[in-house]
């Protein structure tokens, strides 16, 4: 029963919407919205909790003004990415090369747990990658040395 009611669900969202706004506006709920206002929501809403959950001393928690500096960064950040994003659903849509599967049946468990541990694995491996290259002498003063 709940799967037929994801999937007219789905069919629904198929029919009403181009596969690459579908694209944009998932990514961007399930990457950027829901995570960020499941944390932060847990300051305001649970503060004993998380509270207990902080590492750094109370004397080296960051001020309102540097947490408002850092949500600049990361809100460009993600405008990046979403332009990358958009970039990207715009070279490949109806092409073959589209990176997603739009069917109007949705995939099984199996599947979707594959896929999901394959992510995962994919998504560790570049990310480390990534990361030892912005280590590098010509890269890490300019860019990445803000993180450290």
């Amino acid at each position: 029963m709940a799967i037929t009611f994801a999937e007219k669900h789905w069919q629904q969202l198929l029919a009403d919407h181009f596969e690459g706004s579908i694209e944009i506006v998932g990514t961007l709920v399930f990457h950027l919205i829901v995570p960020c206002g499941v944390y932060t929501s847990f300051e305001v809403l649970f503060p004993a909790f998380s509270e207990s959950h902080k590492i750094q001393p109370a004397g080296k928690q960051p001020t309102r003004s540097e947490v408002l500096e850092y949500l600049k960064v990361v809100l460009r950040n993600q405008l990046l990415s979403f332009f990358l994003r958009l970039g990207s659903v715009y070279l490949t849509s109806g092409t073959r090369r589209h990176p997603f599967r739009f069917d109007a049946k949705l995939p099984g468990l199996g599947e979707v747990a594959f896929q999901f541990v394959v992510c995962i694995l994919l998504r560790e491996v570049s990310f480390y990658y990534a990361h030892r290259l912005l280590h590098i002498p010509a890269l890490y003063p300019k860019i990445h040395k803000f993180h450290h």
